[in-house]
């Protein structure tokens, strides 16, 4: 609760117009599923954190809007001019542009 995934949800309803009324919050993704299961409600989960789907749970995508996150890495002020950082961010980079166009529908 409180975290970065909290404010994109909540943006996204302001924009859809309506504030969220939130009675469970809990920062493990399978706990939520299960609420979800229970009947509690549903839940929003990014799709890095959605692992396996519980039984008696669907997943449906946000489109509108569609909420974005950003994740960074972190690395040593001479990081970029080590070889291996900057292949493993070279790696990460593309790792995330074709995981976007592949969730971009």
């Amino acid at each position: 609760p409180g975290g970065a995934c909290r404010q994109v949800l909540l943006d996204a309803c302001a924009a859809a117009g309506f504030c969220p009324n939130a009675a469970v919050e809990c920062d493990d993704y399978q706990t939520a599923q299960g609420f979800v299961v229970a009947g509690l409600g549903i839940s929003i989960i990014p799709r890095l954190g959605l692992g396996t789907i519980a039984p008696g749970a669907e997943v449906r995508p946000v489109r509108r809007p569609r909420p974005v996150r950003q994740i960074y890495a972190a690395v040593p002020d001479c990081g970029t001019d080590q070889p291996t950082i900057a292949s493993l961010l070279r790696a990460l980079r593309l790792a995330a542009a074709d995981r976007d166009s592949e969730w971009a529908g």
